[in-house]
């Protein structure tokens, strides 16, 4: 889940669809992605919190970029926790 980084802001629900040190996917449980571009965000997740800023909006969801680097070991648990495959990730389309 996610929220705009205001202690205000409403929370939404939703999915990492990708995830790296540097940055996440994120789907928002809705079924439109509304245009969000530049809005800082918090990204909470039962392995780490992050704070961000949405830099894509695309139809599959948010490109966030954080401010901090999530730690390599945390993204490594949740490999471990959730599997993963190189073939279906961002980069190995991309390559």
């Amino acid at each position: 889940p996610w929220a705009p980084a205001s202690r205000d802001a409403l929370l939404f629900d939703g999915a990492l669809l990708e995830l790296s040190c540097g940055g996440c996917t994120f789907r928002q449980a809705s079924m439109f992605v509304l245009d969000r571009l530049n809005e800082s965000v918090l990204i909470h997740t039962e392995f780490f919190d992050a704070e961000g800023r949405i830099r894509a909006v695309r139809a599959d969801g948010y490109g966030v970029q954080f401010f901090d680097a999530v730690d390599e070991a945390v993204i490594s648990r949740i490999v471990e926790q959730y599997g993963f495959k190189v073939s279906e990730s961002f980069l190995a389309k991309r390559n």
